[in-house]
């Protein structure tokens, strides 16, 4: 999913679902973050449920993340936003295995594109650098494979496609692979593998819908190069942390940070090296009640319910790695910890509908 930041601040998660002509757009959100003044909203919070209302919006199941005179919170539930162009400030994109991005500008750049401000820059991933091109020096984009060029580029590698309602009110959706600024030129690549000559201004309208047949990447696992531990596919360092039985308080060092790791959805994978069991950690996923206050050079995260825990769905060993899978979790603070060695790994879940 795309992260698109507007310019008062409001952040959605998820991609702009259509784009017309006269500067509208529809964004569709799996979740939003907003900031408003506290007094040109009220909040209500029952039974644990939490809703804020804004003249007559009504925004229910949120989670506030800072209160005072502005006010951050976040829904969890899926929205269509309609907006202007104007108002939305940048995209943030994520990498497309497979595919490189290609700009021509005052020289030429490959890589994957993974900011874009419209009509203002945009910025390409190069290796491990990241190139600012501004939109007005932008001669030409295309997509192609490394190995294949662009005619080749396979239609299933992309998440979404692009539809383009034209003008004489005829439909394609594939995927766009190049675009000439100059003169508004456009080759499109539908989804059975034919490639169409288009220009911008024969386009009434642009939309995005999810492709059907999107054949995830799954690369090999290298257990080797590997690191001890992931959650969901991202590696992750332990906390040293403190268990105090008495006050039912976990915490860790200032200095260390409070390490919170976000998961979005409802589900949890921890995945760690096979070893042998002396030493493996052996974790437990625990809810806390959040705290975040300091004392004696301690992060108070928060109690525990005297260590409480979730049962995991399922655990299972493949290829060298250990797998715990929890799933379908209630939004909230919970601790992955080892009591043997007191390691912790702090997350929020947000359990959005994905």
């Amino acid at each position: 999913m795309d992260t698109i930041i507007m310019k008062n601040g409001t952040v959605y998660e998820g991609f702009i679902s259509e784009q017309s002509t006269k500067g509208d757009v529809w964004i569709k959100a799996a979740t939003s973050t907003m900031t408003f003044d506290r007094d040109s909203i009220s909040i209500n919070s029952t039974e644990g449920s939490t809703t804020v209302s804004f003249k007559k919006q009504l925004f229910n199941d949120v989670t506030i993340l800072e209160d005072g005179d502005i006010v951050t919170f976040r829904c969890n539930y899926q929205a269509l936003v309609q907006t202007k162009m104007s108002e939305v400030d940048k995209v943030l994109k994520p990498v497309v295995p497979n595919v490189l991005d290609v700009v021509t500008a005052d020289k030429t750049y490959e890589g994957s594109i993974v900011e874009t401000a419209f009509g203002r820059y945009l910025k390409i991933l190069s290796g491990d650098k990241k190139h600012v091109i501004k939109s007005k020096n932008i001669k030409s984009q295309s997509r192609k494979t490394e190995a294949e060029g662009r005619e080749n580029l396979d239609v299933t590698l992309f998440p979404y496609l692009d539809v383009y309602e034209m003008k004489d009110k005829s439909v394609v959706s594939g995927i766009l692979i190049s675009q000439n600024m100059s003169d508004g030129s456009l080759i499109f690549k539908t989804e059975n593998g034919t490639l169409l000559p288009l220009n911008l201004k024969n386009i009434d309208k642009v939309r995005k819908v999810v492709n059907n047949n999107y054949k995830e990447v799954v690369y090999p696992i290298d257990t080797a190069a590997m690191a001890d531990l992931y959650i969901n596919d991202f590696e992750v360092e332990p906390l040293q942390g403190f268990y105090d039985k008495k006050t039912d308080i976990v915490s860790v060092p200032v200095e260390m940070g409070s390490g919170m790791i976000l998961i979005p959805g409802k589900d949890v994978t921890l995945c760690q090296k096979e070893k042998a069991k002396a030493k493996m950690k052996e974790y437990i996923l625990v809810p806390f009640n959040p705290l975040e206050s300091v004392k004696n050079g301690l992060i108070r995260l928060g109690k525990t319910g005297s260590l409480s825990f979730v049962n995991p769905t399922v655990v299972e060993k493949q290829d060298g790695l250990v797998y715990t899978d929890y799933k379908n979790l209630n939004a909230g603070y919970y601790i992955l910890y080892d009591k043997k060695d007191q390691m912790i790994i702090p997350l929020w879940v947000r359990a959005a509908e994905n």
